[in-house]
């Protein structure tokens, strides 16, 4: 036989061969998933459409790993929540009918990638507990976040950087993992699904950088303010909080932040109109004062005081400056807060008046009180001897309408609707429940010689305490 017979049988050998290989490789991948075949991610090479279906089901080995902050990682095992892929045959067999068994050649040669759309439940309550356990949420040294902030460091202020913590919060971690799940996903980064909380304020915080400016501005700067009796030191980051950097780069103060300084101030400082404890006489505990007749305690002048610390913070050096009153009181925390210890005591159920000074009584009388009909009853409060006259004329209008006239020797104003001490005369006596039927229209009235002492002795804005 020739060659060239010889090599034509040979070649048609081969094509035979090849022809009954393709033709058994077409039946077999009718049937099966071809070479180098994904769906959903998983490997479903050479495959029925039944095993491709037992393979996507199964979640025995699946779980789902959690990156956490500093370096913790933790996992969720799907067998622990009962998650669950549900899948037809049919469905798989959608996608395997969709190949083209003909070219089967191709797949072992390039990857073929199915997207099948899958319905999956999971026990919610278990999944729930399982993130309640993870160390971002369940670890006993959990941090906050914490701010940026402006601290000396070696006697110069510098930015402290802000920390980011260590807790996530619960239900943002919850829906982040939840939203994983139904995304087929197998890992999950908390801190770039934004389940930790964020400090308010970092270190790039523009607010910040300007303190810092303004606060290496001022640096030596200490601006001190005598309240009468206490005093507010102003410097560094609460210094440089009632400044406020121009475009131009120089510091001006604020406004509005020194108008809220003062406020606060006369918050903290004033004590007229406010309630204060006293001990009485008689050694029961009260509390005097807090009405709107008050004439004693402090008030401050809101604007001088704040005229005078804008002048000293434009002046941008350390000083010491005084706030303004409208009234003052005798002292600010002694053992009657701003009464002290040199007052004048009334009880209008005893009657009674005590002159106190230096705590001891030198003086005390029996006297009269505003008769409590009618609406003439002595008003209590906290009150000072704001004025002294001699020989003064009082008048008025009763209750009834009727004009009445009374000279005095002694007279010493106690609030601004004309109540006061003064010696009473026209009394036939002074004590007991005499004002039940002989009270006065409001003012106490003493013994002449009473008054007299009370005249010389107690000095204006003597504290005046009636109960």
């Amino acid at each position: 036989m020739k060659k060239s017979q010889i090599a034509l049988i040979s070649v048609s050998c081969v094509a035979a061969l090849l022809a009954a290989g393709y033709g058994i490789g077409a039946y077999y991948y009718s049937s099966h998933f071809g070479a180098r075949t994904y769906i959903n991610g998983h490997d479903v090479s050479n495959m029925t459409a039944m095993q491709a279906l037992d393979l996507l089901k199964d979640t025995s080995d699946l779980s789902l790993t959690i990156k956490e902050r500093e370096d913790v990682t933790e996992e969720i095992r799907f067998d622990d929540i009962d998650y669950q892929i549900h899948l037809k045959e049919s469905d798989i067999l959608s996608v395997l009918t969709s190949q083209n068994p003909m070219a089967w050649p191709v797949t072992l040669f390039q990857d073929t990638n199915f997207k099948q759309a899958v319905d999956f439940t999971y026990d919610e309550e278990a999944l729930n507990e399982k993130v309640k356990e993870l160390h971002a949420l369940s670890a006993d040294d959990l941090t906050d976040p914490q701010n940026a902030y402006i601290d000396l460091v070696n006697d110069v202020y510098e930015i402290i950087p802000e920390e980011q913590g260590t807790k996530a919060i619960e239900d943002k971690t919850i829906e982040a993992i939840k939203t994983a799940l139904s995304e087929e996903r197998t890992e999950i980064d908390l801190s770039e699904a934004e389940c930790y909380p964020a400090p308010e304020v970092t270190a790039e915080d523009e607010e910040l950088q300007n303190d810092l400016s303004i606060l290496h501005d001022i640096n030596n700067m200490t601006l001190t303010i005598d309240m009468s009796g206490a005093k507010e030191e102003l410097q560094g980051e609460d210094l440089a909080n009632l400044f406020v950097r121009n475009e131009d780069d120089s510091l001006s103060v604020d406004e509005a932040k020194l108008t809220a300084y003062v406020d606060e101030l006369e918050s903290a400082y004033n004590t007229l109109y406010t309630t204060r404890p006293f001990k009485t006489t008689g050694g029961k505990e009260i509390e005097v004062g807090g009405g709107g007749q008050d004439t004693y305690g402090w008030l401050m002048n809101i604007e001088t005081t704040t005229k005078t610390i804008r002048d000293a913070l434009n002046a941008k050096t350390t000083a010491e400056v005084a706030a303004s009153w409208d009234v003052s009181a005798w002292t600010r925390d002694a053992e009657n807060g701003d009464i002290g210890n040199t007052y004048i005591e009334i009880s209008i159920a005893d009657q009674h008046l005590w002159f106190y000074q230096n705590g001891e009584i030198i003086f005390q009388t029996d006297v009269i009180t505003g008769l409590p009909a009618h609406n003439q009853s002595t008003p209590v409060g906290a009150f000072r001897i704001w004025n002294k006259q001699r020989d003064a004329t009082l008048k008025g209008t009763a209750w009834d309408g009727s004009k009445w006239s009374s000279p005095v020797s002694f007279w010493m104003p106690i609030d601004w609707t004309g109540v006061g001490l003064h010696d009473a005369t026209w009394q036939p006596a002074f004590g007991g429940n005499l004002y039940t039927y002989l009270g006065s229209h409001g003012c106490i009235n003493l013994p002449w010689s009473a008054a007299q002492t009370i005249f010389n002795t107690a000095e204006i804005n003597t504290p005046v305490i009636i109960y």
